[in-house]
Protein backbone atom coordinates (compact mmCIF):
# COMPACT_ATOMS: atom_id res chain seq x y z
CA UNK A 1 0.00 0.00 0.00
CA UNK A 2 1.08 3.22 -0.58
CA UNK A 3 2.70 5.51 2.64
CA UNK A 4 -0.26 7.25 3.43
CA UNK A 5 -0.65 9.90 5.95
CA UNK A 6 -3.80 9.45 7.83
CA UNK A 7 -5.67 10.67 11.19
CA UNK A 8 -5.75 8.10 14.24
CA UNK A 9 -9.49 7.66 13.97
CA UNK A 10 -8.77 6.37 9.83
CA UNK A 11 -5.72 4.58 11.02
CA UNK A 12 -8.03 2.26 13.49
CA UNK A 13 -10.62 2.45 10.84
CA UNK A 14 -8.24 0.43 7.92
CA UNK A 15 -7.07 -1.71 10.94
CA UNK A 16 -10.43 -2.41 11.38
CA UNK A 17 -11.63 -2.89 7.98
CA UNK A 18 -8.82 -5.61 7.44
CA UNK A 19 -10.38 -7.36 10.90
CA UNK A 20 -13.79 -6.98 9.30
CA UNK A 21 -12.05 -8.45 5.44
CA UNK A 22 -11.12 -11.19 7.36
CA UNK A 23 -14.30 -11.56 9.01
CA UNK A 24 -16.13 -11.66 5.58
CA UNK A 25 -13.46 -14.31 4.23
CA UNK A 26 -11.81 -12.05 1.93
CA UNK A 27 -7.97 -11.63 1.09
CA UNK A 28 -8.41 -8.26 0.06
CA UNK A 29 -9.87 -4.97 1.68
CA UNK A 30 -12.43 -3.67 -0.30
CA UNK A 31 -14.53 -0.48 -0.65
CA UNK A 32 -17.37 -2.51 1.37
CA UNK A 33 -15.44 -3.22 4.10
CA UNK A 34 -13.97 0.52 4.82
CA UNK A 35 -17.89 1.58 4.97
CA UNK A 36 -18.46 -1.41 7.19
CA UNK A 37 -15.20 -0.29 9.40
CA UNK A 38 -16.58 3.37 9.55
CA UNK A 39 -20.09 2.33 10.15
CA UNK A 40 -18.99 -0.34 13.31
CA UNK A 41 -16.31 3.02 14.65
CA UNK A 42 -16.99 6.07 16.42
CA UNK A 43 -15.42 8.90 14.40
CA UNK A 44 -15.37 11.72 12.10
CA UNK A 45 -17.51 10.76 9.67
CA UNK A 46 -20.34 8.98 11.82
CA UNK A 47 -22.18 12.24 12.48
CA UNK A 48 -23.31 11.43 8.79
CA UNK A 49 -24.28 8.36 9.01
CA UNK A 50 -26.34 8.16 11.90
CA UNK A 51 -29.56 6.93 10.36
CA UNK A 52 -27.30 3.94 8.24
CA UNK A 53 -28.29 0.07 8.73
CA UNK A 54 -24.68 -1.27 9.86
CA UNK A 55 -26.35 -4.63 10.01
CA UNK A 56 -27.95 -4.62 6.41
CA UNK A 57 -25.19 -2.67 4.73
CA UNK A 58 -23.10 -5.90 6.04
CA UNK A 59 -25.65 -8.53 4.62
CA UNK A 60 -25.41 -6.80 1.42
CA UNK A 61 -21.92 -6.42 1.39
CA UNK A 62 -21.37 -10.44 2.33
CA UNK A 63 -23.79 -11.09 -0.90
CA UNK A 64 -22.58 -9.13 -3.32
CA UNK A 65 -18.63 -9.57 -2.74
CA UNK A 66 -17.02 -12.39 -4.90
CA UNK A 67 -14.31 -14.59 -3.23
CA UNK A 68 -11.03 -13.22 -3.36
CA UNK A 69 -8.48 -14.94 -5.56
CA UNK A 70 -6.64 -17.55 -3.10
CA UNK A 71 -4.51 -15.42 -0.88
CA UNK A 72 -3.52 -15.62 2.88
CA UNK A 73 -5.10 -14.18 5.51
CA UNK A 74 -2.87 -12.08 8.11
CA UNK A 75 -3.04 -8.69 9.48
CA UNK A 76 -1.38 -6.86 6.29
CA UNK A 77 -3.98 -7.50 3.88
CA UNK A 78 -3.59 -5.16 0.95
CA UNK A 79 -5.78 -2.96 -0.49
CA UNK A 80 -7.67 -3.62 -3.57
CA UNK A 81 -6.87 -0.92 -6.55
CA UNK A 82 -10.59 0.74 -6.02
CA UNK A 83 -9.51 1.02 -2.35
CA UNK A 84 -6.36 2.57 -2.92
CA UNK A 85 -7.67 4.73 -5.24
CA UNK A 86 -10.22 6.04 -2.69
CA UNK A 87 -7.51 6.90 -0.05
CA UNK A 88 -5.60 8.25 -3.24
CA UNK A 89 -8.16 10.33 -4.21
CA UNK A 90 -9.03 10.95 -0.40
CA UNK A 91 -5.43 12.39 0.30
CA UNK A 92 -5.62 14.45 -3.19
CA UNK A 93 -8.85 16.25 -1.15
CA UNK A 94 -7.34 16.79 2.56
CA UNK A 95 -4.58 18.62 1.02
CA UNK A 96 -6.17 21.06 -1.25
CA UNK A 97 -8.17 21.78 1.93
CA UNK A 98 -4.65 22.66 3.92
CA UNK A 99 -4.20 18.74 5.60
CA UNK A 100 -1.59 16.30 5.66
CA UNK A 101 -3.63 13.85 7.02
CA UNK A 102 -6.68 12.12 5.66
CA UNK A 103 -9.63 11.62 8.22
CA UNK A 104 -12.71 9.58 7.44
CA UNK A 105 -14.59 12.11 6.28
CA UNK A 106 -12.41 12.81 3.55
CA UNK A 107 -13.04 8.82 2.68
CA UNK A 108 -16.83 8.93 2.82
CA UNK A 109 -16.63 11.86 0.05
CA UNK A 110 -14.33 9.75 -2.25
CA UNK A 111 -16.58 7.17 -1.58
CA UNK A 112 -19.85 8.84 -2.39
CA UNK A 113 -18.22 10.84 -5.35
CA UNK A 114 -17.41 7.70 -8.27
CA UNK A 115 -20.22 4.91 -9.26
CA UNK A 116 -20.19 2.22 -6.65
CA UNK A 117 -22.04 0.03 -4.55
CA UNK A 118 -21.26 1.98 -1.21
CA UNK A 119 -22.48 5.03 -3.02
CA UNK A 120 -25.52 3.71 -4.34
CA UNK A 121 -26.17 2.43 -0.91
CA UNK A 122 -26.10 5.90 1.00
CA UNK A 123 -27.41 7.92 -2.11
CA UNK A 124 -30.53 5.59 -1.30
CA UNK A 125 -30.59 6.65 2.74
CA UNK A 126 -30.12 10.43 1.59
CA UNK A 127 -26.43 10.87 1.96
CA UNK A 128 -24.84 12.97 -0.63
CA UNK A 129 -21.66 13.85 -1.49
CA UNK A 130 -21.83 17.38 -1.93
CA UNK A 131 -24.01 17.84 1.51
CA UNK A 132 -20.84 15.86 3.06
CA UNK A 133 -18.39 17.66 1.39
CA UNK A 134 -20.48 21.42 1.97
CA UNK A 135 -21.12 20.57 5.69
CA UNK A 136 -17.50 19.61 6.42
CA UNK A 137 -15.52 22.23 4.45
CA UNK A 138 -18.03 24.70 4.10
CA UNK A 139 -20.38 25.54 1.04
CA UNK A 140 -17.31 26.80 -1.31
CA UNK A 141 -15.37 23.45 -1.07
CA UNK A 142 -15.67 21.36 -4.07
CA UNK A 143 -13.79 17.94 -4.78
CA UNK A 144 -10.37 18.07 -7.08
CA UNK A 145 -10.43 15.10 -9.47
CA UNK A 146 -8.45 12.32 -8.95
CA UNK A 147 -5.02 12.63 -11.09
CA UNK A 148 -4.98 10.03 -13.88
CA UNK A 149 -1.67 10.29 -15.67
CA UNK A 150 -1.33 8.43 -19.47
CA UNK A 151 2.47 8.57 -19.94
CA UNK A 152 2.40 6.39 -22.94
CA UNK A 153 2.70 7.64 -26.56
CA UNK A 154 1.14 5.65 -29.17
CA UNK A 155 1.54 6.54 -32.71
CA UNK A 156 0.84 4.55 -35.68
CA UNK A 157 4.44 4.96 -37.05
CA UNK A 158 5.91 3.13 -34.01
CA UNK A 159 2.94 0.58 -32.47
CA UNK A 160 4.26 -1.62 -35.23
CA UNK A 161 7.27 -2.25 -33.93
CA UNK A 162 6.00 -3.46 -30.33
CA UNK A 163 6.16 -6.61 -29.28
CA UNK A 164 2.47 -7.69 -28.87
CA UNK A 165 3.43 -8.39 -25.14
CA UNK A 166 4.02 -4.79 -24.56
CA UNK A 167 0.97 -3.75 -26.74
CA UNK A 168 -0.61 -5.78 -24.49
CA UNK A 169 0.06 -4.31 -21.33
CA UNK A 170 -0.57 -0.54 -22.91
CA UNK A 171 -4.11 -1.64 -23.88
CA UNK A 172 -4.44 -2.64 -20.16
CA UNK A 173 -2.93 0.21 -18.63
CA UNK A 174 -4.92 2.44 -21.11
CA UNK A 175 -8.45 0.29 -19.67
CA UNK A 176 -7.98 0.60 -16.57
CA UNK A 177 -7.71 4.18 -17.00
CA UNK A 178 -10.88 4.57 -19.09
CA UNK A 179 -12.83 2.51 -16.45
CA UNK A 180 -12.07 4.90 -13.79
CA UNK A 181 -13.01 7.97 -15.81
CA UNK A 182 -16.18 6.26 -16.55
CA UNK A 183 -16.59 5.64 -12.96
CA UNK A 184 -16.38 9.54 -12.26
CA UNK A 185 -18.57 10.35 -15.11
CA UNK A 186 -15.97 12.08 -16.78
CA UNK A 187 -17.00 11.10 -20.41
CA UNK A 188 -14.72 13.38 -22.05
CA UNK A 189 -11.53 12.30 -21.27
CA UNK A 190 -12.53 8.82 -21.90
CA UNK A 191 -13.86 9.54 -25.06
CA UNK A 192 -10.42 10.99 -25.91
CA UNK A 193 -8.73 8.27 -24.59
CA UNK A 194 -10.58 5.28 -26.57
CA UNK A 195 -9.77 7.79 -29.80
CA UNK A 196 -5.99 7.14 -28.58
CA UNK A 197 -6.13 3.51 -28.67
CA UNK A 198 -8.52 3.48 -31.79
CA UNK A 199 -5.84 5.24 -33.76
CA UNK A 200 -3.84 2.40 -33.99
CA UNK A 201 -6.37 -0.27 -33.37
CA UNK A 202 -9.11 0.92 -35.19
CA UNK A 203 -11.07 -2.63 -34.92
CA UNK A 204 -10.40 -2.53 -31.02
CA UNK A 205 -13.63 -3.92 -29.41
CA UNK A 206 -13.00 -3.24 -25.80
CA UNK A 207 -12.42 0.29 -27.44
CA UNK A 208 -14.97 0.76 -29.52
CA UNK A 209 -17.36 -0.36 -26.86
CA UNK A 210 -15.91 2.12 -24.20
CA UNK A 211 -16.20 5.07 -27.13
CA UNK A 212 -19.82 4.24 -27.32
CA UNK A 213 -20.57 4.15 -24.40
CA UNK A 214 -18.80 7.60 -23.55
CA UNK A 215 -21.22 9.53 -25.89
CA UNK A 216 -24.20 7.38 -25.00
CA UNK A 217 -24.16 8.61 -21.51
CA UNK A 218 -23.46 12.17 -22.62
CA UNK A 219 -26.73 11.57 -25.11
CA UNK A 220 -24.54 11.93 -27.53
CA UNK A 221 -27.06 9.41 -29.91
CA UNK A 222 -25.96 10.26 -33.22
CA UNK A 223 -22.31 9.16 -32.70
CA UNK A 224 -23.12 6.39 -30.18
CA UNK A 225 -25.35 4.32 -32.45
CA UNK A 226 -23.47 3.55 -35.15
CA UNK A 227 -20.73 1.76 -33.29
CA UNK A 228 -23.53 -0.09 -30.83
CA UNK A 229 -24.95 -1.11 -34.13
CA UNK A 230 -21.33 -2.87 -35.30
CA UNK A 231 -20.98 -4.50 -32.14
CA UNK A 232 -24.30 -6.36 -32.14
CA UNK A 233 -22.42 -9.35 -33.31
CA UNK A 234 -19.87 -9.51 -30.64
CA UNK A 235 -21.40 -11.45 -27.38
CA UNK A 236 -19.51 -9.71 -25.11
CA UNK A 237 -21.69 -6.38 -26.16
CA UNK A 238 -24.20 -7.70 -27.78
CA UNK A 239 -26.93 -7.17 -24.68
CA UNK A 240 -25.84 -3.70 -23.08
CA UNK A 241 -25.44 -2.40 -26.94
CA UNK A 242 -29.16 -3.60 -27.73
CA UNK A 243 -30.60 -2.23 -24.26
CA UNK A 244 -28.59 0.99 -24.85
CA UNK A 245 -30.15 1.13 -29.07
CA UNK A 246 -33.27 0.17 -27.10
CA UNK A 247 -33.53 3.35 -24.92
CA UNK A 248 -31.95 5.62 -28.00
CA UNK A 249 -35.31 4.47 -29.25
CA UNK A 250 -37.29 5.20 -26.41
CA UNK A 251 -35.78 8.63 -26.27
CA UNK A 252 -36.60 9.63 -29.61
CA UNK A 253 -40.38 8.53 -28.95
CA UNK A 254 -40.28 4.45 -30.02
CA UNK A 255 -40.77 2.57 -26.63
CA UNK A 256 -42.25 -0.23 -28.58
CA UNK A 257 -38.30 -1.21 -29.04
CA UNK A 258 -37.67 -1.33 -25.70
CA UNK A 259 -40.81 -3.10 -24.70
CA UNK A 260 -40.02 -5.84 -27.50
CA UNK A 261 -36.09 -6.09 -25.77
CA UNK A 262 -37.92 -6.77 -22.21
CA UNK A 263 -39.89 -9.01 -23.82
CA UNK A 264 -37.44 -10.78 -25.50
CA UNK A 265 -35.08 -11.02 -22.00
CA UNK A 266 -37.93 -11.93 -20.26
CA UNK A 267 -38.85 -14.95 -22.23
CA UNK A 268 -35.20 -16.32 -21.71
CA UNK A 269 -35.79 -15.36 -17.62
CA UNK A 270 -39.18 -15.08 -17.06
CA UNK A 271 -38.09 -14.02 -12.93
CA UNK A 272 -35.79 -10.70 -13.82
CA UNK A 273 -37.14 -8.22 -11.70
CA UNK A 274 -35.08 -5.51 -13.37
CA UNK A 275 -36.57 -6.08 -16.90
CA UNK A 276 -39.96 -6.75 -15.74
CA UNK A 277 -39.69 -3.41 -14.09
CA UNK A 278 -38.51 -1.86 -17.51
CA UNK A 279 -41.53 -3.66 -19.56
CA UNK A 280 -44.06 -1.94 -16.92
CA UNK A 281 -42.23 1.16 -17.39
CA UNK A 282 -42.59 1.43 -20.97
CA UNK A 283 -45.97 0.00 -21.17
CA UNK A 284 -46.51 3.20 -18.83
CA UNK A 285 -45.15 5.67 -21.18
CA UNK A 286 -47.82 3.77 -23.80
CA UNK A 287 -50.28 4.36 -21.25
CA UNK A 288 -50.81 0.69 -21.08
CA UNK A 289 -51.56 1.09 -17.39
CA UNK A 290 -53.36 -2.28 -16.72
CA UNK A 291 -51.05 -4.60 -18.24
CA UNK A 292 -47.37 -2.74 -16.60
CA UNK A 293 -49.34 -3.06 -13.25
CA UNK A 294 -48.69 -6.89 -13.62
CA UNK A 295 -45.57 -6.84 -14.65
CA UNK A 296 -44.56 -4.55 -12.18
CA UNK A 297 -46.39 -6.44 -8.85
CA UNK A 298 -44.35 -9.52 -10.39
CA UNK A 299 -41.38 -7.74 -10.20
CA UNK A 300 -42.12 -6.39 -6.29
CA UNK A 301 -43.13 -10.22 -5.40
CA UNK A 302 -39.38 -11.16 -6.38
CA UNK A 303 -37.82 -8.20 -5.17
CA UNK A 304 -39.86 -6.49 -2.17
CA UNK A 305 -37.45 -3.54 -2.05
CA UNK A 306 -37.14 -2.66 -6.11
CA UNK A 307 -37.91 1.17 -5.58
CA UNK A 308 -37.90 1.50 -9.16
CA UNK A 309 -41.07 -1.02 -9.38
CA UNK A 310 -42.55 0.51 -6.74
CA UNK A 311 -43.22 4.40 -8.03
CA UNK A 312 -43.50 3.07 -11.65
CA UNK A 313 -46.70 0.49 -9.93
CA UNK A 314 -47.65 3.71 -8.15
CA UNK A 315 -48.20 5.85 -10.83
CA UNK A 316 -49.74 3.52 -13.43
CA UNK A 317 -52.74 2.92 -9.85
CA UNK A 318 -52.64 6.62 -10.08
CA UNK A 319 -53.58 6.56 -13.90
CA UNK A 320 -55.96 3.88 -13.45
CA UNK A 321 -57.82 6.06 -10.79
CA UNK A 322 -56.44 4.57 -7.68
CA UNK A 323 -54.96 7.80 -6.39
CA UNK A 324 -54.22 7.17 -2.84
CA UNK A 325 -52.87 4.30 -3.65
CA UNK A 326 -51.01 5.41 -6.41
CA UNK A 327 -49.20 7.95 -3.98
CA UNK A 328 -48.80 5.19 -1.08
CA UNK A 329 -46.89 3.50 -3.20
CA UNK A 330 -44.40 6.12 -4.49
CA UNK A 331 -44.10 7.38 -1.20
CA UNK A 332 -42.68 3.53 0.15
CA UNK A 333 -40.67 4.17 -2.81
CA UNK A 334 -39.25 7.20 -1.70
CA UNK A 335 -38.78 5.37 1.60
CA UNK A 336 -36.78 2.85 0.28
CA UNK A 337 -34.52 5.19 -2.04
CA UNK A 338 -34.85 8.90 -0.58
CA UNK A 339 -33.02 10.25 -3.57
CA UNK A 340 -34.87 8.83 -6.23
CA UNK A 341 -35.62 11.53 -8.55
CA UNK A 342 -38.38 9.60 -10.95
CA UNK A 343 -40.27 9.06 -7.81
CA UNK A 344 -40.65 12.87 -6.97
CA UNK A 345 -41.36 13.30 -10.45
CA UNK A 346 -43.93 11.28 -10.43
CA UNK A 347 -45.31 12.33 -7.23
CA UNK A 348 -44.90 15.76 -8.05
CA UNK A 349 -47.23 15.25 -11.36
CA UNK A 350 -49.86 13.73 -9.47
CA UNK A 351 -50.02 16.57 -7.37
CA UNK A 352 -49.92 18.91 -9.81
CA UNK A 353 -53.06 17.19 -12.04
CA UNK A 354 -54.93 16.71 -8.61
CA UNK A 355 -54.59 20.89 -7.85
CA UNK A 356 -51.73 20.71 -4.84
CA UNK A 357 -49.71 23.21 -6.50
CA UNK A 358 -47.34 23.26 -2.85
CA UNK A 359 -46.63 19.88 -2.52
CA UNK A 360 -46.47 19.74 -6.50
CA UNK A 361 -43.64 22.16 -6.08
CA UNK A 362 -41.78 20.48 -3.32
CA UNK A 363 -41.28 17.29 -4.70
CA UNK A 364 -40.51 18.70 -8.49
CA UNK A 365 -37.73 20.76 -6.68
CA UNK A 366 -36.36 17.36 -5.60
CA UNK A 367 -36.54 15.64 -8.53
CA UNK A 368 -34.37 18.51 -9.66
CA UNK A 369 -32.05 18.35 -6.87
CA UNK A 370 -31.41 14.69 -7.16
CA UNK A 371 -31.61 14.39 -10.83
CA UNK A 372 -27.57 14.98 -12.06
CA UNK A 373 -27.12 12.13 -14.23
CA UNK A 374 -26.46 13.85 -17.65
CA UNK A 375 -27.80 10.64 -19.88
CA UNK A 376 -31.07 11.65 -17.79
CA UNK A 377 -30.65 15.68 -18.49
CA UNK A 378 -34.05 15.46 -20.82
CA UNK A 379 -35.69 14.92 -17.97
CA UNK A 380 -34.73 17.90 -15.65
CA UNK A 381 -36.08 19.81 -18.82
CA UNK A 382 -39.58 18.12 -18.39
CA UNK A 383 -39.38 18.74 -14.84
CA UNK A 384 -38.45 22.72 -15.28
CA UNK A 385 -41.21 23.02 -17.65
CA UNK A 386 -43.76 21.62 -14.97
CA UNK A 387 -42.30 23.98 -12.49
CA UNK A 388 -42.49 26.88 -14.81
CA UNK A 389 -46.74 26.05 -15.14
CA UNK A 390 -46.98 26.61 -11.21
CA UNK A 391 -45.70 29.84 -11.38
Amino acid sequence: MHDFTMTKELEEVIQLSREVSIDFKHYYIHSHHLLASILRSPCLASKYLQDVDQQKWEEISRKELEPDEEGDIDDSLPLTVVAENILAHAEVLAMSRGYEAINTVDVLIVLLAFHNPVREFLNKRGILMQEVLSQHYGAEASLPELPLEWEETILPRTWSFLSEANRQQIREKLLTVVSILESYDRYEEMYALCKVMLAVEPDNKECLYFSALSRYLQRDFDTASPILESLLDEPAYHENCRYMLGFIAAENGDESYMINEAKRRLAMDPDNAFDLNLLGYYLSEQSQYEEAQVHLKKALQLDPENDDALANLGFSLYKLGQVEDGIAAIEQSLMLNKSHYNAYHQLGLIYKETGDKMKARHNLEKALYYNNEPLYAMYRQKIAELLQELD
